[in-house]
């Protein structure tokens, strides 16, 4: 809205306004032309093609995430769940420094593709158990662990995955109730951080780490589908598969 103490103080992404807007079914940007504030609007640099540019989105996500969670160099962190958003916790962990990246998913394809985005080690959680595999690829227990799921159970899996003191960040955003058994994060003392979205700040860090070419950001993308077959890779999307972004091409043929 521009006007209320949030947006006063440069958070506008957490203004209740557009909080509230969210949740409702407005029309997305799927349309020939959206309209945007002037404010919060980015120029690309000529260095940044629009296939790039459309990834900026989720790599910000990312990147809030890594910065709410205080990560400092040398960390080990474990990442639960190798979907875009994951993948980009992954990307900046390593960025800022972590030594030790852990990626677990229960679709291998997807958790396979973790060591493109900087993770030095990935787990099938279909078939392995988490806990000790993070201990045989890091030699430690992860000081943060990052929920980038986002469905009902995962929340408690991220504290039964969160040793003591450790900081659980919640980056997944679920959208049923939920329920996790507060004691367990008690006895352990975990510190948690719920992640929403991102600043202009992390749109303009994003834009420009693309300019400079110091981030992967096109292996995000594994289909890209014209506007004639769209509908129906969208309705392949709703089942759970290895894609992890899908690129809308208008002028592909």
């Amino acid at each position: 809205c521009g006007s209320c103490a949030v947006c006063r103080t440069g958070r506008s992404y957490r203004c209740p306004t557009v909080i509230t807007r969210a949740s409702a079914n407005l029309t997305g940007a799927y349309a020939e032309y959206t309209r945007v504030g002037v404010a919060e609007t980015l120029r690309l640099p000529e260095a940044v093609n629009f296939h790039a540019g459309a990834l900026v989105e989720p790599l910000a996500v990312g990147l809030n995430a890594v910065k709410r969670a205080g990560l400092q160099a040398g960390d080990a962190v474990l990442i639960i769940g190798a979907g875009p958003v994951g993948l980009s916790v992954a990307l900046w962990c390593r960025f800022f420094g972590a030594r030790d990246v852990i990626v677990s998913d229960r679709v291998p394809e997807r958790s396979q593709c973790a060591a493109q985005f900087g993770a030095t080690g990935a787990i099938d959680a279909s078939t392995e158990d988490v806990s000790e595999r993070v201990r045989q690829l890091a030699g430690r227990a992860p000081a943060i662990v990052f929920d980038c799921v986002g469905i009902p159970g995962t929340l408690q899996l991220g504290v039964d995955q969160a040793p003591v003191d450790a900081h659980l960040v919640i980056v997944g955003l679920c959208m049923a109730a939920d329920t996790f058994f507060p004691a367990k994060a008690i006895v352990k003392e975990l510190h948690m951080t719920f992640a929403f979205v991102y600043s202009k700040e992390d749109f303009q860090f994003v834009v420009d780490m693309l300019a400079s070419e110091r981030i992967p950001a096109m292996a995000l993308v594994t289909s890209t589908v014209s506007l004639e077959n769209f509908p129906t890779k969208f309705e392949a999307m709703k089942n759970a598969g290895s894609d992890l972004k899908v690129m809308l091409e208008p002028e592909l043929l």
